[in-house]
């Protein structure tokens, strides 16, 4: 029969590998985590009046 797990160990370590590369964002989250939170939503924008003898 030979080595039957060569294969599952393979099957194991790439699988493993996708796992660790997907959800590494989540478990550095977990540790460090920014708080931004604005005082206000949005930009203001002001504009000037002007007289362009139009209206």
């Amino acid at each position: 029969m030979g080595d039957n797990f060569e294969f599952d160990k393979i099957v194991l370590a790439i699988a493993l590998g996708i796992f660790v590369f997907i959800f590494s964002d989540n478990f550095g989250n977990l540790f460090y985590r920014p708080v931004f939170e604005p005082e206000k939503r949005g930009f203001e924008i002001e504009v000037a009046e002007t007289s362009n003898g139009m209206g």
